[in-house]
């Protein structure tokens, strides 16, 4: 078949995904009626179905009544019932896989995963790459390789049931269609130490054919130096039509700077997903789009609850999506075809338009710094750190940040950052994060004015130093993300 052909069959086939995409969109509160339905039949002969009474719920009221919001910790009973090999328990098809969350705060967690609601998210994997040919006809981007940085596709075992990092597991459901455009081989995938995978990734990738990559933000800028200290040239040499990236898993804020430095003038086409081992709940399909599509074929059906009510104890505050409300910081609340039930994310989203839904990542619940009343979240201290590499124009590596309590002196917090080994160490550094601070955050400025905290210090790392550290922990590489805060 020739070229031409195959990329008219690539935006035949995008464009009838798309407008599938579309129509659900449009149609988003009748396929959510449907959804719930599912999920119910889905788990009604089941433990958890007979103890809340599924076989009497008729309604979302009767639902919302008869399951109350759960945190993971209280569905952990019948998961380790499911590990241990007894059936019907969340869910009547059985699971399919436990999917090992990184634990960024709130510790490990393994999460069940059903064969139909794994195939929901594989289809949202693939939608999202579709979806953007769909609407830009742009077929350059499967015309290379596609290089995943992912954990390891081995799988473990918990008891009864295989369980690994959910890159890893979607490695055993790649498309037909990318099989033979995906880098690195099923070998070098395998590899445990992060290092050593990396470099043999760069050896065996075909570095001229490589037009897409996908991974966390980290972990990509991490292969693509490693690729410029081994190969001796800069990144945009060595991978002349990398084009694409599709990233997911962290904000890409803090290393927009060291993005652009490595890639110079070359403009990068960013896809994102919004995802996390319960479902696949926002796209970002959109280059030019600052806002998630929410995920009508993710197999979910979606309620929030407002942080305030959940601050005060208002579980009845629950609602569906027909319910939500413009600029309000919602908790995702999650049912699916995994035998999840009201089951309370991590994940703080804020709605922007109703149609078709569209919403901003605010912070995850936890992650945030109020040892001193000052309430910084994740995402405020990403805009401060971004905001002073921009006016010192320096890049950096990654960061964390830590309180330091003392005896009979002011608390202070200190950065931990790790400079790309271009930039210099300036000397003013403490003094901009903390204004960018101030400016973000009110209650950050009234401390310092206030006196009551003293001045950030930083701790500087040599190179490659951060990443040992995060080695020791567990936590370098693959699908694990970079969390900000420290303990004291």
């Amino acid at each position: 078949m020739s070229f031409l052909s195959v990329n008219f069959l690539i935006k035949h086939y995008s464009k009838k995904v798309f407008t599938s995409y579309c129509s659900d969109l449009k149609n988003i509160h009748q396929l959510q009626s449907k959804q719930l339905k599912n999920i119910i039949k889905n788990g009604k002969n089941t433990k958890f179905g007979q103890e809340h009474n599924f076989t009497d719920i008729k309604s979302y009221s009767d639902y919302k009544r008869n399951v109350p919001l759960k945190k993971y910790d209280e569905l952990l009973k019948y998961i380790q019932l499911i590990s241990c090999g007894e059936k019907n328990i969340l869910t009547n098809q059985g699971t399919e896989v436990f999917a090992e969350t990184s634990g960024t705060l709130s510790g490990k967690k393994i999460i069940p995963i059903s064969r139909k609601h794994l195939k929901k998210y594989i289809s949202s994997g693939k939608s999202l790459l579709l979806n953007y040919i769909g609407q830009t006809e742009d077929v350059d981007i499967l015309s290379g390789k596609i290089l995943y940085l992912q954990g390891s596709p081995e799988l473990n075992r918990t008891n009864c049931v295989p369980s690994g990092r959910l890159s890893g597991i979607t490695h055993h459901y790649t498309p037909q269609f990318l099989k033979s455009k995906k880098i690195p081989s099923y070998k070098t995938n395998c590899i445990s130490n992060w290092g050593k995978k990396l470099d043999q990734i760069i050896k065996e990738c075909p570095h001229k054919e490589l037009k897409l990559i996908a991974g966390v933000p980290p972990w990509v800028l991490h292969f693509l130096r490693r690729s410029e200290e081994l190969l001796k040239k800069p990144c945009h040499e060595i991978y002349p039509n990398l084009n694409y990236y599709i990233q997911g898993g962290a904000s890409y804020t803090p290393y927009k700077s060291a993005f652009e430095s490595i890639f110079k003038e070359r403009k990068i086409t960013r896809l994102e997903s919004f995802a996390s081992s319960e479902g696949f709940i926002g796209l970002r399909h959109n280059p030019n789009d600052p806002d998630f599509t929410l995920n009508p074929q993710s197999g979910i059906f979606y309620e929030f609850i407002s942080t305030e009510s959940l601050k005060q104890n208002r579980w009845q505050d629950r609602c569906c999506l027909k319910e939500i409300q413009l600029g309000v910081n919602y908790v995702i609340i999650i049912s699916s075809l995994s035998g999840l039930y009201g089951y309370l994310s991590d994940d703080i989203i804020q709605f922007t338009q109703t149609n078709p839904y569209k919403f901003k990542f605010i912070k995850r619940q936890g992650h945030s710094l109020s040892f001193f009343g000052e309430h910084l979240s994740e995402e405020e201290i990403d805009k401060a750190m971004s905001s002073t590499l921009q006016k010192l124009n320096i890049t950096m590596v990654d960061y964390f940040i830590k309180p330091v309590i003392q005896a009979n002196k002011k608390p202070y917090y200190q950065w931990h950052i790790e400079l790309n080994n271009k930039s210099k160490q300036p000397e003013n550094i403490s003094f901009i994060l903390d204004q960018s601070l101030m400016d973000i955050n009110s209650y950050y400025r009234d401390l310092i004015h206030g006196n009551h905290i003293g001045a950030s210090k930083i701790i500087f790392y040599k190179k490659d130093e951060l990443y040992k550290y995060l080695e020791t922990k567990g936590k370098f590489g693959g699908q694990n993300k970079m969390s900000r805060f420290s303990k004291v």
